[in-house]
């Protein structure tokens, strides 16, 4: 067994974890804004309550559904192929709110929920393919580490992209295109990732 200081001393732990930061920043960030950026892009007297809860089901749809792509792709390629989708419909996102009807901006939200929880649930069988099971312990231990971050870090940047936009719905679609880019990057990243 590798001792913990040498996991984290692999460039594959590094690539792990930041593929795992890309990964799941995103979706974090907008589970934090699901209702407001429903609201400002259908204006008017709404209650997303419903929507919300549809998209809710994707993403635990997304974390069914890793299971058996994982199986089929391998834990590596499908979590890139949850990221290609996740970055293709962030890069659409703000384009179907824009000028598609409301219901086809919801499906692309639900698409990216469905992204978010395949990639969130392919973390553990990912990380067991990189390290083998017999350090799977501490390694992730330590990629919870990468988790706690995006959980912490995409709600106060989406926060944050929307205040200093004052509070405009722009700061959403900017939101998306930035975190289309990093989604990209996740994918990229992932890819290269290799078993020890």
């Amino acid at each position: 067994q590798r001792r913990v200081h040498g996991i984290v001393r692999q460039r594959q732990f590094g690539m792990l974890a930041l593929g795992t930061v890309c990964g799941l920043l995103p979706g974090w960030g907008l589970v934090a804004v699901y209702a407001p950026l429903f609201q400002e892009v259908h204006g008017g007297d709404y209650n997303p309550s419903n929507i919300v809860t549809v998209v809710n089901a994707f993403y635990t749809a997304g974390r069914f559904v890793s299971g058996p792509l994982g199986d089929m792709l391998g834990p590596k390629w499908a979590s890139v192929l949850f990221l290609v989708l996740e970055c293709v419909l962030f890069g659409v996102g703000p384009l179907l709110a824009k000028t598609a009807p409301f219901a086809v901006f919801v499906a692309a939200v639900c698409g990216i929920a469905l992204a978010f929880g395949g990639v969130k649930a392919l973390m553990g069988p990912l990380n067991a393919t990189v390290f083998h099971p017999w350090n799977m312990d501490s390694s992730m231990g330590m990629l919870m580490v990468s988790v706690m971050v995006s959980q912490t870090l995409g709600p106060i940047f989406i926060s944050f992209l929307h205040s200093a936009l004052n509070n405009s719905v722009h700061s959403y679609y900017l939101y998306m295109y930035l975190m289309c880019a990093l989604s990209g990057v996740g994918a990229a990243v992932e890819s290269f990732v290799r078993p020890l």
